[in-house]
């Protein structure tokens, strides 16, 4: 499903990249929050063709909107994509992939790119193994590519709708809490644009302290600066080795193995000595623009 409000500028794109899916989209559901801006003429357009069912109305925030779809979808596997977000084709089939070869998984997360819209960098975003204490004191998943099962949702119930900024790792660390399986896909199968309008961007601070507060409560007595200290070291250990195995395979196309279709489809363009260089400490930075997917600017494209 796709929460939105006022972001005719980019739901177009979003929408399509659903649509252009490898694998059979069960059903799109779409909740805007009232907006006044075209999103409308948009939502109409599509529903008459039959790619999405939508509503709109007033809601208490992007989770409440969260919660108001998935409440409605009757698929067994679920997700949400923001309407500034958007898939590349092979996502969905990726993981469909994922849960029939793993009957009890009941959470799944892939890789993606982040593309800075002012400058139209694009940051390859890498994940470890999931990890309770670690997610909890230190970094996020990307959200447009986690998707779970219905019975998950059935379990723990909706998005935490009184949080206006970090419900969704707050969902993910409740579900592990829960004992629910969670398992990383070596693939990319997401985009996430950051632009000035992003709620996160617009309201950092508030963003902060929302942040604080829940993984706090979710840490508990695992919390505090000594397992902060801890969470950060294994995140850069396994970003060096990510980043490693990924120029590996770059290297190493077309022969099969992680991140094979993006690899393959993408239009990837490796930027391998500035890959290895950012691994180096205190250098992380050249990270930022070390890959270039072609495929990732056409599909996000404004």
């Amino acid at each position: 499903m796709t929460p939105t409000l006022n972001q005719a500028r980019y739901l177009q794109r979003t929408l399509d990249s659903v649509r252009a899916q490898t694998y059979p989209v069960g059903e799109h559901i779409v909740v805007d929050g009232g907006s006044t801006d075209g999103t409308l003429d948009i939502l109409r357009r599509e529903g008459e063709r039959g790619t999405i069912r939508w509503m709109s109305g007033p809601d208490d925030g992007m989770y409440d909107a969260v919660n108001k779809g998935l409440a409605t979808a009757s698929g067994d596997i679920l997700a949400y994509l923001p309407s500034d977000d958007a898939y590349l084709p092979w996502a969905i089939e990726t993981i469909v992939d994922r849960f029939a070869s793993r009957p009890r998984l009941d959470l799944a997360f892939g890789d993606g790119i982040t593309i800075e819209e002012d400058f139209g960098t694009q940051i390859l975003r890498l994940y470890a193994p999931f990890d309770r204490i670690s997610l909890a004191n230190y970094a996020s998943l990307l959200q447009p590519a986690v998707f779970w099962r219905r019975s998950l949702f059935e379990q723990l119930g909706g998005f935490d709708a009184r949080m206006r900024y970090v419900a969704d790792l707050d969902y993910w660390l409740r579900a592990a809490a829960a004992g629910a399986t969670i398992a990383h896909v070596d693939e990319v199968i997401a985009l996430e644009r950051v632009h000035e309008g992003r709620l996160s961007s617009a309201r950092r601070e508030a963003m902060q302290r929302e942040e604080q507060e829940m993984r706090a409560r979710n840490a508990g007595r695992d919390g505090g600066p000594a397992a902060r200290q801890r969470a950060a070291k294994r995140y850069l250990r396994w970003q060096r080795w990510l980043w490693l195995r990924f120029v590996l395979a770059s290297t190493l196309q077309p022969l099969p193995g992680p991140w094979h279709r993006f690899l393959s489809h993408g239009r990837v363009i490796v930027h391998r000595g500035q890959a290895l260089s950012g691994l180096r400490p205190r250098r992380h930075n050249r990270l930022r623009g070390a890959i270039e997917s072609r495929l990732a600017a056409d599909i996000i494209a404004a």
